[in-house]
Formats: structure tokens, sequence, C-alpha cells
């Protein structure tokens, strides 16, 4: 097969749909890490250290996914026949080659920033293995999907704390931003596993009522924590934000309600939306103009960067499969 022939094999194993939303969930705790001080940093690189956490949280998840497919290559033989190593397009050991040499560039970009980031890098991949590992067996490795999620905010986070050095007391009259990246990491963990518990019982002969219950009152919820710090801060703010997130996921229980991928892979375009909840809410209480000239870039990248990933993960949809 030629070249342009395995691109999109490769482009579907990393699941390049996805990585805009990537992107967006560690600018997301980079954001909530400058709340307090506002981007002001003295001088030091801070765009230079917010473009390696995002490469950092996109090196993990598609090393994640390379290494998800070399796992399940014997699987995906009986069951998806078409996937690249299957049908024979590339060999397991260079799958597993790109795993190593992404989760390794994920994790060495993340010590460029800081050793905790490292460190949360490092957790990302313990369970990218634990997930890989179990995830065909067990309906609980559902969580450690949804933790590898949930740290990329956080790492975000924690890097930025070296430049902008924020405190984890009330300032303001404002929450700690701790408070507010723990609650955001909560809703991005209960959204995935929400998804995936949905997707793994819908897609059984006999689905359980229960767990499709359980799949939806999670996406929802997932939406409402994300908004719930910001509600108290403003309730306007708070409910224009969660407004986008809300109409989204009545669409995909309803419009994309079937067939299962096209379900799945509107509910993984949606994850953007959730950071917006926050961003969105953010912009609305301190616009753009209310900033001096230098940390104006900041607060509009915090009010387009999600409904940008969310929009370029629909469109690279049509490129290559989302699941």
């Amino acid at each position: 097969m030629s070249h342009q022939g395995r691109i999109r094999p490769l482009l579907a194993t990393a699941r390049i749909a996805n990585v805009p939303s990537v992107a967006s969930n560690v600018w997301v705790g980079i954001a909530i890490g400058s709340i307090v001080q506002r981007w002001e940093h003295g001088g030091q690189p801070v765009w230079l250290h917010a473009v390696l956490l995002i490469l950092a949280g996109v090196f993990l998840y598609i090393g994640g996914n390379f290494l998800n497919d070399w796992h399940d290559r014997d699987w995906d033989a009986k069951n998806r026949p078409e996937r690249a190593l299957p049908a024979g397009l590339f060999s397991p050991a260079t799958y597993l080659l790109i795993a190593l040499l992404c989760g390794a560039a994920g994790l060495v970009l993340a010590l460029l920033v800081s050793w905790k980031c490292a460190v949360v890098a490092a957790l990302i991949i313990l369970l990218i293995v634990i997930y890989t590992r179990w995830h065909k067996k067990a309906a609980w490795a559902v969580i450690p999907m949804g933790l590898c999620r949930a740290l990329l905010p956080v790492m975000g986070f924690v890097g930025f704390a070296v430049i902008v050095r924020f405190r984890l007391t009330p300032e303001f009259g404002l929450p700690p931003p701790s408070m507010f990246i723990t609650y955001h990491a909560a809703a991005l963990l209960i959204y995935i596993a929400g998804l995936s518990l949905g997707a793994r019982h819908e897609s059984s002969p006999h689905p359980s009522a229960a767990a499709l219950a359980v799949s939806k009152a999670a996406l929802v919820f997932s939406g409402l924590l994300a908004a719930a710090l910001w509600i108290f801060l403003s309730v306007k703010a708070g409910i224009i934000g969660f407004l986008p997130f809300a109409v989204w996921m009545l669409v995909c229980l309803t419009r994309y309600r079937r067939p299962i991928p096209v379900h799945v892979s509107a509910l993984l375009a949606g994850i953007p939306l959730i950071d917006w909840i926050a961003l969105l809410a953010y912009c609305l209480l301190m616009p753009p103009l209310s900033y001096p000239p230098a940390i104006q870039p900041y607060v509009i990248a915090c009010l387009i960067i999600p409904p940008l990933a969310f929009t370029a993960g629909r469109l690279l949809q049509r490129l290559a499969p989302a699941t």
C-alpha cells in the first residue's frame, strides 16, 4: 500500500479527531491556575510553557492510543479486522515503538516545565497502562480512562504554578484555584466514565437499562459540576457558560443517538465544551478589554480555544474516526 494509503489508518490509530480536545483540557488547567495572578509572569516564557504542556498532553494521548491498539491487536484481528494492525499495514513492533516514543516525549516536555508536571505525566502513563491492560475485561477500567483526561488540566495547573505562583487560599472573594481545578477535573472524569459506560452497554446485545440511565445522568451531572463554582460567583455567567454544553448534550441524546459510533463521536467532540463552561464564565466575569493590553491575548485565548477545539474535532472526524 502507498504511503498515502497508510496515513489515514495512522490518524485513526492516533484518534486525531480527539487531539484538539486534549489541547483544550490542558489549556483550561493553565487558565484556572492563573485566575488570581492574571498571567503576570515577570518576563518568564509563559506562552512557551503553555505550548510545551499542551504538546506533552498530546503526545501522552497519542502514545496511549498506539499502546491500546498494540495491546488489542489479537482482539481486533477477530472483531475489527479492518484496523491497521490486523490488516497488516504496520507491524506490532512499529506501534509499540511509537507508543514508547510518544510517552517519553510527553514526559520530557512536561519535565521541561517542572518536575511536578512530570509527576502528573508519569501518573497519566501509569493509568494508560492500567486501562490498556484491563479495559476489555472489566467495566471499572472506565475510571483510569477518565482519570487520564482529568489529569490533563491538573498538569496544566501545577505546571503553571511555577510561573504565576498562584495562591492556594481565597483572594478577592474567590474560592481557591485548587478548588476550581478539583471540580473541573472531577467533571471530566465523570463525563468520560459516563461516555465509556454508555458506549460499552449500548453496543452490547442486551444493554442494561440501569447502566444506560447512569451513563446519561453522569454526562449531564458532569456539566453541572463544572458549572457549580462559577454559578456560585455569578449565576448569569455560570448559566451562560453551561448553555453550549447543555445544548450539545441534548443534540447528542436526540439527533445523534444512533448509530452508536455516531453517538460516541459526538460526545467525544463535546469534551471541550466542558472546558468552555469554566472559561466562558471566566471571560464574562472579566471581559478582555478590562485587562492591560499585554494580558488581553491570554483572556481572548480562554474565550476561543474550547469552541475552536470543538469545531476542529468535528471536522477531523471526517478525516479519521474518533473511536
